[in-house]
């Protein structure tokens, strides 16, 4: 019995089903003890004995560069609807939004089931929402073969606290399940849908905590003081990320403050920071891309801030638009950028 590997890129003729029948001669090989279906099972299983179906679709999966089954059946699942619903001719007959956004949610679903095979780096983790590597996060919360960046976090948690409805109750949406806890979307408030994974607003939450630990007190004197060694910190020259967090506890005890006057101080305090970081990073290379991690922090914390009842000043206004705009240009495939832009724009009318 010949066993070989389909070749990479998974051309449109090989189907789901292909790989499923692959698979399955894979493990009645291995079963026969071919050598080389025992080669190929090698890299992956050192006990050719303990190879399962589940385990024959992993090899198969991975031989062709994705990291896991769920990852190739995504790829394939949405490869076939696209390939079965093609786009009319755009100029003469435009499709609806709709059907734009369906387009555009399967061709994110692709690119998020072949992240580690246009990165191939093992030892590097990846935001499953927004395909960020970890060294480009301040933090990565890691569930059960998913991951969120700190940035999608707080983008997750504009879109709940938004949200007013009481979460998906029937249709073929209320069976989707959280990618963290695995609730079905019936299940809980409020549900998170993205391309490819999946959150739903209890596990936002939980992220939010997890993020915010070591920055939230219950003692303001303790905050107070974790700010001014912060602030001595970047007086002397620290890094990059030593201002981001100093901008987060900030941003923290503003929302603690009952001083508009304070409030503002610490809002304004923070803003510079951030902004500054930016604008270090674009005069480096006009035509970089500083991570979206900073902007959320700003744009977030702007947000909390006018809804606190803050204003901002004229400076901040022209500034905080032109950032906007610039965002939106330089993030425009970027998952979840319109959405946190769009969110600080309501608010400013």
């Amino acid at each position: 019995m010949a066993i070989k590997p389909f070749p990479a890129g998974l051309p449109s003729g090989v189907s789901l089903d292909d790989l499923k029948d692959h698979a399955k001669t894979l493990l009645e090989a291995v079963g026969a003890s071919e050598p080389g279906a025992l080669e190929r099972i090698k890299p992956y299983f050192d006990d050719a004995s303990s190879l399962t179906l589940q385990r024959a679709q992993l090899v198969i999966a991975r031989e062709l560069g994705f990291s896991s089954w769920r990852k190739a059946k995504a790829f394939l699942e949405a490869r076939d609807e696209m390939l079965a619903n093609p786009l009319p001719d755009v100029g003469r007959n435009p499709p609806p939004d709709d059907q734009l956004d369906r387009r555009f949610g399967l061709a994110r679903r692709m690119a998020s089931a072949l992240v580690t095979t246009l990165r191939p780096d093992e030892s590097t983790r990846y935001c499953s929402f927004c395909f960020k590597p970890q060294d480009e996060a301040f933090k990565l919360i890691a569930g059960t073969g998913v991951f969120i960046c700190d940035a999608c976090v707080r983008v997750c948690s504009q879109v709940v606290a938004d949200d007013t409805t009481t979460g998906i109750r029937g249709g073929d949406d209320a069976a989707l399940q959280c990618s963290f806890c695995r609730k079905r979307a019936r299940e809980v408030r409020t549900f998170v849908r993205s391309s490819a994974d999946n959150i739903c607003n209890e596990c936002v939450e939980l992220c939010v905590e997890i993020i915010e630990q070591g920055t939230e007190t219950s003692r303001p004197q303790q905050l107070d003081d974790m700010i001014e060694r912060g602030r001595q910190a970047v007086s002397q020259g620290a890094d990059k990320r030593a201002v981001m967090e100093l901008s987060r506890l900030l941003l923290n005890r503003m929302t603690s403050l009952d001083s508009p006057q304070e409030a503002q101080a610490y809002f304004g305090e923070a803003f510079d920071h951030l902004d500054g970081v930016i604008g270090q990073e674009r005069s480096h290379d006009p035509t970089t891309r500083s991570p979206l991690t900073i902007r959320a922090i700003l744009f977030g914390g702007t947000v909390q801030f006018l809804k606190s009842g803050g204003k901002l000043s004229a400076d901040q206004m022209r500034r905080v638009s032109e950032l906007l705009d610039e965002t939106d240009e330089r993030f425009s495939e970027e998952p979840g950028a319109k959405i946190l832009t769009s969110g600080l724009r309501g608010l400013l009318g």
